[in-house]
């Protein structure tokens, strides 16, 4: 009788079949979590931006900037640049003085 030191082709299937499926478990979650981490990177850099506004607005006499690009500009309030949405989109101020992003 021969030593059987190798796998069959049966054995090698089942083990590519396995890895297909759990492949096509763990992709789709993978994308929504990615997904999942843009939007709450953006509101993070919201809430930054919006009680950066605030504290610039208590330090102006409470008035805000016409535009946004006046206070990320300003190196005091963000020496390392103003943050980027995650999603591609752009920050601004609505009517009510509230950076609002339009992704």
């Amino acid at each position: 009788m021969r030593n059987k030191k190798a796998f069959t082709l049966v054995e090698l299937l089942v083990v590519v079949l396995i890895l297909g499926v759990l492949t096509t478990i763990a992709i789709p979650r993978l994308i929504v979590g990615s997904q999942t981490a843009s939007e709450n990177a953006c509101a993070s850099n919201l809430e930054i931006l919006n009680s950066q506004l605030e504290i610039w607005a208590a330090m102006n006499g409470n008035t805000y900037p016409a535009k946004l690009s006046v206070l990320t500009s300003d190196k005091a309030y963000f020496p390392r640049g103003a943050p980027e949405c995650a999603l591609g989109g752009t920050y601004s101020l609505d009517d009510d003085n509230v950076v609002v992003c339009d992704h």
